[in-house]
């Protein structure tokens, strides 16, 4: 609860905001989002697609909802001797930049089919660009719950005078996608996830901030958006840079830009942010601070003044989780350490049930995704599913989000089977 004396933030509150805002924004050249090369290059692959086009490609991917497979030049009869080379590739030389000058078009008899994306450079390295491609967006996406394989579509070719070469390539319009492959004979498949087209937030930042351009598009989730367009607007922005151009080409590759929605966020909600107490007290700031609580309850009171009917844990805990539980339960602000295997989830688990009952809202994050799904799997196993709703991560997509919470809201309330409150005043004389 903020301090209602405390009005607005103080002059060390506002500079520490403003310190944790630049350190999440990068808007050097060492980002991808504002300087990328295509080609494969110390481990990072942005591919250029050469069939089917940039326009034809964004519409079968955001609009009709293609699943696009890889373009292979090699004939099904070749095919194992064409894996056998890729194995060579992937194990040496896969870290070299592809040229450009060998595309697979024409290497056939046949032509693409509209199904199909070209990518250039040559097809063995193109398979081992996908491969990384593949192997770093899944572990990403499992470790962390964050997807940072995109299509990008168009990008600005613009100047910038603090760029080595004074000139940067950076990706328009982005389009989460996933890259999958069945099994090493199969072709890689292509197709966007439910998350929509974004303008490049980095670029969108760092033309305002250094040139004053607003960069703006009609992306619109709820209507089909077409490229031409979106590429048209963004000319028109940028008409007053004579040297500036756009390249009207797709590409795929591994962009991040996670960090900006907090960089967003802490802009958006910078004056609550600057009273909260807590954000203040780790800004530096220790005035408005709520008192803590003069007498926590200790591992050797709990018996005596805590009953069994006054519990809602769902897994053991011992003493000082006890401890734990019960100062979150009094309204303490804490940090709770904990080396591994000391039972950090199944605290979690128990201080999100007690809150519960307290009919109090919990918001759970973590680094890292694993943590996440611990917990959410023992509340599942607690029965208590129905009071969770996954808002980020592989799972977590507009319609998935919809449905989880149409799901809670006509759920039928389960049956109460026994008589819990006498079987509680049972174990507390048992206790006792």
């Amino acid at each position: 609860m903020t301090d209602p004396k405390i009005l607005a933030p103080s002059v060390r509150v506002e500079q520490t905001l403003d310190r944790w805002r630049n350190e999440l924004l990068d808007l050097t050249p060492a980002n991808r989002l504002l300087n990328f090369t295509p080609g494969f290059s110390r481990g990072q692959a942005s591919l250029r697609i050469l069939s089917p086009s940039a326009v034809a490609f964004f519409d079968g991917l955001v609009n009709d909802g293609k699943v696009y497979s890889l373009y292979r030049a090699v004939e099904d009869d070749d095919e194992r001797e064409h894996e056998r080379q890729l194995e060579l590739v992937l194990s040496d030389g896969a870290d070299q930049v592809t040229d450009g000058t060998a595309s697979p078009i024409g290497a056939t008899s046949r032509p693409p089919r509209d199904t199909e994306f070209v990518v250039e450079g040559d097809p063995r390295k193109v398979d081992a660009a996908l491969y990384r491609l593949r192997i770093r967006a899944r572990s990403a996406l499992q470790e962390q719950g964050v997807n940072l394989l995109f299509a990008a579509f168009g990008a600005l070719d613009w100047a910038d005078g603090r760029a080595r070469g004074g000139r940067l390539l950076s990706p328009l319009f982005l389009v989460p996608v996933a890259l999958t492959r069945e099994t090493a004979l199969d072709p890689y498949r292509l197709e966007a996830l439910d998350e929509g087209v974004v303008l490049n937030p980095a670029l969108v930042r760092k033309l305002e901030r250094d040139f004053g351009l607003k960069l703006s598009a009609p992306v619109d989730d709820e209507q089909d958006a077409t490229l031409a367009p979106l590429l048209a607007s963004i000319q028109e922005s940028v008409k007053a840079q004579p040297d500036w151009r756009i390249v009207s080409d797709a590409f795929i590759g591994l962009f991040s830009f996670a960090k900006l929605a907090m960089y967003a966020d802490l802009a958006a909600n910078r004056e609550r942010f600057g009273v909260h107490p807590v954000i203040r007290l780790l800004a530096g700031e220790e005035e408005g601070m709520p008192e803590t609580p003069r007498e926590l309850i200790s591992a050797d009171q709990m018996d005596d003044r805590i009953t069994p009917v006054e519990t809602f844990q769902v897994r053991d805990a011992d003493a000082s989780q006890q401890e734990a539980i019960a100062a979150v339960k009094a309204g303490t602000n804490l940090v709770i350490q904990g080396p591994p295997g000391t039972g950090k989830s199944q605290t979690i688990t128990n201080i999100i049930a007690e809150v519960l009952a307290q009919q109090k809202t919990v918001l759970f994050v973590s680094e890292k995704m694993a943590a996440l799904s611990v917990v959410a799997k023992r509340l599942d196993e607690a029965g208590l599913k129905e009071f969770c709703l996954v808002a980020h991560g592989r799972d977590a997509n507009k319609a998935a989000i919809v449905h989880e919470l149409a799901a809670t809201l006509t759920a039928s309330k389960r049956p109460v089977t026994g008589s819990p409150d006498t079987d509680l005043e049972r174990l507390a004389r048992l206790r006792g």
